[in-house]
């Protein structure tokens, strides 16, 4: 059996840290270097898909924690048509309609967003470990 033999007495070089230089800036930001590094790796392109999905899916989960406004908009039909002032300058006047606004806030739904916001989280947290266990 014949082997490869490394000597301990062979010097080896090594530069000094103030020798090297170092840039005045980095290239790429941290989006484009993941993008690129992406690219060169597109199975890991699925991975990435599916937990920036889960954790969109978190963020809606949790706005339902948050009240909701609504406003609602009814013109009146007969006002578009209007009636023409007297006036040479006439204008459409007498425009009317409503305009209704609504809150809501979900105060108590038995532990329902709890429960949604849990497995949501975990979904994330699967979604993490299953991409880093392919890489």
């Amino acid at each position: 059996m014949h082997g490869i033999t490394a000597s301990s007495l062979r010097p080896v070089s090594v530069q000094s840290m103030d020798q090297i230089s170092t840039p005045e800036e980095i290239e790429l930001s941290l989006d484009q270097a993941i993008d690129r590094a992406l690219q060169q790796h597109p199975d890991l392109l699925k991975e990435v898909a599916e937990i920036r999905s889960a954790d969109a899916r978190v963020k809606k989960v949790k706005s339902a924690y948050f009240p909701t406004l609504r406003m609602h908009a009814y013109p009146d039909l007969r006002s578009p048509n209007g009636m023409q002032q007297t006036q040479p300058w006439g204008h459409t006047a007498n425009v009317d309609g409503q305009i209704n606004f609504s809150l809501g806030w979900t105060v108590f739904d038995g532990g329902a967003r709890k429960h949604t916001r849990a497995q949501a989280e975990h979904d994330v947290q699967a979604a993490r470990a299953e991409a880093m266990d392919r890489v």
